[in-house]
């Protein structure tokens, strides 16, 4: 199975294995990554792998040019809004309060501000249907085996943050809540690719993947999360399905259209006792009166 995933993942653009194999990085918490501080800024691996997809999202716009940009009017709208929010609280909180920590707000705001950047760069990025399945195949696997990392401690066999600690919650390598909603992601995988009757490997990998590990985390935020997804995703295909049965019945107008006029005249020589004529039009030319 996992073969055939790579095999389907190979056919993507650059820019998009560019993204699915940040994926790992971005996921895991700093505990387990080798960091460089400098006073109180500190860079690590996923730092290294958002830079790398915001990269390769302005190589893509850069060749695709700045059409890319209008795709998805309302995600920008939604960035921008982020941004000036994000501007906005700091500079309310620098106001109120002159002992207000700027240095180091301004740090944190500027992760949140590179994480934020994977959506519009995934706009830019994943262009055709070989690019978002290599984005899905990463996230599907990466659960996988932070599910089988989480499994291991609830047994006891593996270490979390603070040491042996079976039989309850699992952090994995991520933490317990980032369990949760990535496990969640993986899980809405495998409902997306019910809901669009679709079965496929990937589905069941982040079906099964998706949903021990939110059962192993036992978030509850994440459990929510799960259940919006799930309404959001069936309203997308619903929306979907509708457009496809007006398309449809247009098309089947459009037939019904074309056919008539041959249909009238074969009932018009019909009526008129004509059904020699019609014979011989319908193939028939050994038929005499």
């Amino acid at each position: 199975m996992l073969r055939a995933l790579v095999r389907e993942a190979r056919a993507a653009s650059g820019s998009a294995l560019v993204l699915a194999v940040a994926v790992p990085f971005v996921f895991l918490h700093p505990s387990y990554q080798p960091s460089v501080t400098h006073g109180s800024v500190a860079i690590d691996l996923s730092d290294l792998a958002l830079a790398a997809v915001v990269v390769a999202a302005f190589w893509t716009l850069r060749r695709n040019g700045p059409a890319a940009l209008a795709a998805q009017p309302v995600l920008w709208l939604l960035f921008a809004a982020f941004l000036i929010w994000l501007v906005a609280s700091i500079g309310w909180a620098t106001h109120y309060d002159p002992n207000y920590p700027l240095h180091s707000r301004v740090i944190s705001a500027f992760k949140y501000v590179e994480f934020a950047m994977l959506a519009p760069a995934a706009a830019l990025v994943l262009r055709k249907a070989a690019d978002r399945n290599a984005l899905l195949l990463a996230i599907a696997a990466w659960s996988a085996f932070l599910t089988v990392v989480a499994a291991l401690q609830f047994l006891g066999i593996v270490d979390e943050f603070d040491g042996r600690r079976p039989l309850q919650r699992e952090p994995s390598y991520i933490g317990i809540h980032e369990l949760g909603v990535f496990s969640g992601a993986a899980l809405m995988i495998a409902y997306a690719s019910i809901v669009v009757a679709r079965r496929s490997r990937l589905g069941w990998l982040g079906g099964v993947a998706g949903g021990l590990g939110v059962s192993l985390a036992a978030a509850l935020d994440a459990v929510g999360g799960v259940a919006v997804a799930a309404v959001a995703v069936a309203a997308v295909a619903a929306r979907r399905g509708r457009r496809r049965r007006r398309r449809d019945r247009g098309r089947g107008r459009v037939h019904g259209d074309r056919a008539s006029p041959r249909h009238v005249r074969r009932g018009d020589a019909l009526a008129d006792g004509r059904p020699v004529r019609l014979a011989r039009g319908l193939g028939f030319a050994s038929v005499t009166p």
